[in-house]
């Protein structure tokens, strides 16, 4: 479940939302602003359980191999990191850093550490596009699993287009996959947003989450849904995300080889972000 954790982890770090809006409603963009820094604290705690279920044989090699029936893994992930816009030269795309101030012990030396530093470029209400990253730890393999990952988060996104008044509540349907145990596990993230208000030019959403398996490889027998809610608060004057928690659980059930998996996941996110430097 360790991808699973960071596919959350890469696109909340790497998603900027900015906000048009009148007196009484808010509009959703997606993109960064050139010539802007922003820096974005996130803390994560994730836990994972796995029941196996086997013949007694199985869970027996299981055991004296030092696999633990249930397996609990717990993470807890406290990392800051900013992400800088460039000027731009044509008046449509400028070039964006990501840099980690603190980075989790978690990731491990041979992962994103604080030396870390990915590259790419950006369009005005658009997402950016991610073209290198330099980390001298990396192994090679490993610089272009998050690479493209990170290109698969943004290319995924999606946020309403309408307006929002208070008390609009709108959907959006997101694709997302998932390695686990050899197999690709395609899902639908399912997001409705709800505009509880606008006060002190904070507009407040409240989030409901869910995810439903869109496919079912008959050889592993994938079944996996999941459920969540949490909340967003967005400076409208500087057109970003300043605060976002989530709360979401993980079902899943499948076979690998000669025993079955049962897996639950909770995972708590709580994101605060400011902008500290404004194009002019």
């Amino acid at each position: 479940m360790k991808l699973f954790k960071n596919h959350h982890l890469l696109l909340l770090l790497a998603t900027g939302i900015a906000f048009a809006q009148s007196s009484k409603t808010v509009t959703l963009t997606l993109g960064f602003k050139p010539a802007t820094t922003y820096r974005q604290t996130y803390i994560q705690n994730h836990k994972t359980t796995i029941k196996y279920k086997a013949d007694e044989d199985v869970l027996k090699v299981l055991a004296e191999q030092g696999v633990q029936n249930p397996t609990v893994q717990e993470v807890k992930s406290d990392y800051t990191s900013e992400l800088s816009t460039g000027k731009s030269l044509d008046g449509t795309t400028f070039p964006l850093t990501i840099k980690f101030i603190k980075a989790p012990d978690s990731f491990g030396k041979n992962g994103i550490t604080s030396a870390t530093k990915i590259y790419g470029h950006g369009e005005i209400n658009t997402l950016p596009k991610i073209d290198s990253i330099v980390a001298p730890e990396m192994a090679d393999a490993l610089k272009k699993s998050v690479l493209k990952t990170l290109d698969g988060m943004f290319n995924q996104v999606k946020y309403p287009e309408r307006p929002f008044k208070r008390g609009d509540t709108q959907q959006v349907v997101s694709p997302v996959t998932m390695p686990l145990a050899g197999t690709v596990l395609e899902m639908d993230l399912i997001t409705d947003y709800t505009l509880v208000e606008i006060k002190s030019g904070i507009a407040r959403f409240d989030i409901g989450i869910s995810y439903k398996a869109k496919n079912n490889d008959p050889k592993y027998n994938i079944t996996a849904t999941g459920t969540g809610k949490g909340s967003m608060d967005y400076d409208i004057k500087k057109s970003f995300a300043v605060a976002q928690k989530s709360d979401i659980l993980m079902q899943m059930a499948f076979t690998y080889k000669e025993f079955d998996m049962d897996i639950a996941s909770e995972m708590h996110y709580d994101i605060k972000s400011a902008v500290l430097s404004d194009a002019k």
